[in-house]
């Protein structure tokens, strides 16, 4: 139990920092995040998430989308995604949702990730 909420509190730690920083850059309270967009296997609903290597660990993202910006299109791709980071409510056990507000493909295939299958498009 602790190391879940070591890794929880590490991950909002990371969306913060991502966040503030972006902020004073920028003026607003958008951040710009580069990573891979996978759709979550496990998930009942469809739910894409972009997975992002950082500093201290891979970080990842729920992404949530307006209709015209075709998420799903972009799985098995690499992306620049800016929007807003919202973290988890608290005691939630999900990721920090990145609402999108531009994509833009950076590569047509993901970088392997240590200790992570690529996992093929799905067309």
């Amino acid at each position: 139990m602790r190391t879940v909420r070591w890794i929880f509190l590490c991950a909002v730690s990371i969306a913060v920092t991502a966040h503030a920083v972006a902020g004073t850059n920028s003026g607003t309270d958008d951040v710009t995040v580069r990573g891979c967009i996978e759709r979550d296997a496990a998930a009942s609903v469809v739910i894409y998430k972009l997975v992002a290597p950082g500093v201290s660990g891979t970080q990842i993202y729920r992404l949530t989308a307006p209709r015209d910006i075709d998420v799903a299109a972009h799985v098995g791709h690499t992306v620049d995604v800016t929007g807003t980071v919202n973290p988890p409510p608290a005691g939630a056990r999900q990721q920090p949702e990145l609402v999108v507000k531009k994509l833009a493909v950076v590569s047509e295939t993901c970088a392997a990730t240590p200790g992570r299958t690529p996992r093929p498009r799905a067309r």
